[in-house]
């Protein structure tokens, strides 16, 4: 490299010794390459940048081709439950990542995708982690061109627990609505009992003498009282 005050700039320099000449005679040329120094480091750092940026981001990240990937993230090995991103990579094929019943579909999304066709970019899938838990995954995918052939980035994020919460929100919210309801019903059944009960008194005070059916009348105020006691409980 050659530096003036103003800017810094690189030389390819060839040496040709002259025949014939003093052996310490040589034709010596500069060739300015400062552009394509300049190109090949701003590539270098545009690379650097993107890869920290991939390895820092807050979901998981892979790129394949033909579910072979080359390119995997820290959070992608963390959902899977490697300490290494470099493990995802050993894989060979990221479909061993997900449950065996989900790999037909996910084939026929790729298919799909490569021919131009349309497909879902953002769906859910069940997978698996290292130590054999389950996930359910939201994936966003699309195809991007990488070393000048098609492969496909696959985005994917952990929603197990939001799923758990939804439910367990939606049985509360279940049980909330059986709430007034059941009150509801309760109220109208001891309604009932308290007429039951109301008549079997009088039908008991008014057979005094027919011990079978004032009998009968007790035992059915005794049922309503107990019918009444379940009710408030």
């Amino acid at each position: 490299s050659c530096h003036s005050r103003q800017e810094q700039r690189w030389f390819a320099c060839t040496v040709t010794p002259l025949d014939g000449y003093d052996p310490r005679s040589a034709v010596v040329m500069h060739i300015d390459i400062s552009d394509r120094v300049r190109s090949q480091r701003h590539a270098r750092e545009l690379h650097d940048r993107l890869e920290r940026l991939i390895d820092q981001a807050s979901v998981g990240i892979l790129v394949h081709r033909h579910f072979a990937p080359f390119l995997a993230n820290q959070e992608a090995a963390r959902l899977f439950g490697y300490d290494d991103p470099d493990r995802i990579l050993a894989l060979g094929d990221i479909r061993r990542l997900y449950d065996a019943e989900e790999v037909p579909r996910i084939e026929e999304y790729y298919a799909a995708r490569l021919r131009g066709e349309n497909v879902p970019t953002l769906y859910q899938t069940r997978a698996k982690r290292q130590d054999g838990v389950d996930l359910v995954m939201e994936i966003r995918a699309f195809t991007i061109t990488w070393d000048g052939e098609p492969a496909v980035c696959v985005m994917l994020t952990d929603i197990t627990e939001r799923l758990r919460t939804e439910e367990s929100l939606r049985q509360a919210q279940r049980l909330e609505a059986v709430g007034p309801l059941t009150g509801g019903v309760a109220h109208d059944f001891n309604n009932l009992l308290t007429v039951i009960l109301g008549n079997a008194e009088i039908l008991s005070q008014s057979l005094p003498d027919d011990p079978s059916l004032s009998m009968l009348a007790d035992a059915t105020a005794k049922a309503a009282e107990r019918g009444s006691e379940l009710t408030g409980r």
